[in-house]
């Protein structure tokens, strides 16, 4: 590090070192703000995603517990399509599979089960849907017993 005799001379050199330097330095502040607004924004994004897939699932709790087959299933139908990859769209398409198996569509369960164990992200969950599918294979072609 070079010794300056007077102020003048570190003011001089500190000139020089900005006009040398200036750009860099903005554009790496600039480029470090957008990326700090961009991954706030991403995560205001995920927890609001997040948010709307409990809500709709909340809804479609709500309606199985009144027997609304029609709207559990519309509903439990919905959750993955609109808000794939979380674990309410998994849950969903085992609460879908319950609504089939209720109504009598064991091929649709066994359908929505064979799905679920694709797409699940947890091996529990993995685990669930698969026992859910032996039960479904287990059941003779004309019993409606519910698959819990």
């Amino acid at each position: 590090m070079a010794i300056y005799d007077t102020e003048e001379e570190q003011l001089e050199q500190l000139k020089k070192w900005w006009e040398a330097n200036q750009t860099s330095l903005i554009a790496g502040v600039a480029t470090a703000l957008v990326l700090v607004a961009g991954w706030n924004m991403w995560q205001n994004h995920q927890t609001n995603q997040r948010s709307q897939a409990s809500q709709m699932y909340q809804q479609m709790l709500e309606s199985a517990a009144k027997d609304n087959g029609e709207s559990t299933e519309k509903l439990a139908e919905r959750l993955p399509s609109e808000f794939p990859g979380t674990v309410y769209a998994h849950y969903a398409n085992l609460q879908l599979a319950k609504a089939k198996v209720q109504k009598g569509d064991l091929e649709g369960a066994k359908a929505v089960l064979k799905q679920a164990i694709q797409t699940a992200d947890s091996e529990p969950l993995k685990h669930v849907a698969r026992l859910r599918l032996i039960q479904l294979m287990l059941l003779p072609a004309n019993t409606s017993k519910v698959c819990n």
